[in-house]
């Protein structure tokens, strides 16, 4: 394998850092990929030298590296049990080495064991590490391979979070000084939510949707964390009583199938639309009533912080980060995991209540200008890293 070599800065005055990931599948659904993006192509160029370093070769990667702000490097690292695995990971540790960051973070499952051990070994002062969900990444992981999590946890100087429930998982499962569990929220970049417009009203004819109906939508990857038979489930009790509704899915996975079938079995198929995943969802957000969130395991929603900035009122499932994004009854409404009645008594209540919807979607712009935008997260993130470096020296 062709090595690259980067020397240390001669600019004294930049840090060097190195990001390692797991893999880059694509950006086009929020999610750590996005905002990893955001964080890589915002930090301060004449402050940072930054390195990517992906474990996983991917097509992405490949066509999008021109595109991001540093210089990358990828390896084709899957698991940890693997004979091969071995010379690759001295490879990358020697690679690490050789580029000397100041800094490493790391992102995902695979890279918080492999990416921290080969930066020990290679060296380096300051690693730190990342969680971004509230407990999915442990579904990631072989058996046993908690224990080397932990034990790469000895060699981080600090785990940044996205959010307080994330934080309090992290240090009650791993066992991590939660004293060294850093949150900062993720960011959304506020230029392009202006005023909600009409413009995606010409999409409801294209998918069926007759004009006037309202619609109630969500905005999430069709895998089972995202909960989407509690969002079908209500569909069919509000549609029992009303039939001036249609349900829009914005995502795509590997439930897609399973999910038109159970559309089908409910007999709500003619009011369910499934459009796939888009690049751009505002044009839907922009004829969305409501914005549903029905997870198990979200560390903080970038779909709900969406729904939040474009003036979409929101009802989310009461689990994981969702509590930190909306306060139940000030900017939008909770209900109980997996309650579908729940969630369709207070479908058809917050579509009756103009003002309440009003009232939510003010309340939720108020909170994204104080707390969530892409400038705090990234003042956020340059301030940890300045304060970590003159800890650690």
């Amino acid at each position: 394998m062709k090595m690259e070599t980067f020397c240390r800065s001669n600019n004294s005055n930049k840090i060097k850092m190195m990001f390692v990931i797991d893999f880059f599948y694509g950006v086009k659904e929020g999610g750590t990929e996005n905002q990893f993006v955001k964080l890589i192509n915002n930090l301060d160029g004449k402050k940072y030298d930054i390195h990517l370093l992906t474990l996983r070769n991917t097509k992405w990667v490949a066509e999008n590296a021109s595109k991001l702000n540093c210089r990358t490097k990828s390896f084709h690292i899957v698991k940890l049990k693997n004979p091969v695995t071995i010379l690759k990971f001295i490879l990358m540790s020697h690679y690490i080495k050789n580029v000397k960051p100041d800094i490493l973070i790391t992102f995902f499952p695979l890279s918080n064991i492999m990416g921290v051990i080969a930066a020990r070994l290679a060296g380096v002062k300051t690693i730190l590490s990342t969680r971004r969900d509230y407990g999915l990444w442990f579904n990631c992981l072989f058996k046993g391979d908690i224990y080397f999590l932990r034990i790469a946890n000895l060699f981080v100087k600090g785990i940044i979070a996205n959010a307080e429930c994330v934080k309090e998982v992290t240090s009650n499962i791993e066992k991590f000084d939660k004293s060294k569990v850093k949150v900062i929220y993720n960011g959304l970049d506020i230029k392009k939510f202006g005023p909600k417009t009409t413009d995606g009203e010409k999409l409801k004819p294209v998918l069926g949707i007759p004009l006037y109906n309202k619609v109630v939508g969500i905005v999430a990857h069709l895998v089972p964390m995202k909960r989407y038979g509690t969002f079908l489930r209500a569909a069919k009790r509000v549609l029992d009583r009303r039939k001036d509704i249609d349900f829009v899915i914005v995502g795509d996975g590997p439930l897609r199938g399973e999910l038109e079938l159970l559309a089908y079995k409910l007999r709500i198929k003619e009011h369910v639309h499934i459009v796939g995943a888009r690049e751009d969802v505002l044009p839907y957000l922009s004829f969305f009533d409501i914005g549903v969130n029905c997870s198990a395991n979200e560390g903080l929603s970038n779909a709900i912080m969406e729904y939040m900035a474009y003036g979409v009122p929101c009802i989310v499932s009461d689990a994981g980060g969702n509590p930190e994004l909306i306060e139940h009854g000030i900017n939008g409404y909770l209900f109980e995991l997996g309650n579908d009645i729940e969630l369709a008594n207070k479908i058809i209540y917050l579509l009756d209540d103009e003002n309440k919807q009003k009232e939510f979607i003010s309340k939720s712009k108020e909170k994204i200008m104080e707390k969530l935008t892409l400038d705090k997260m990234i003042s956020a993130y340059d301030g940890y890293f300045t304060e970590i470096l003159r800890i650690t020296g």
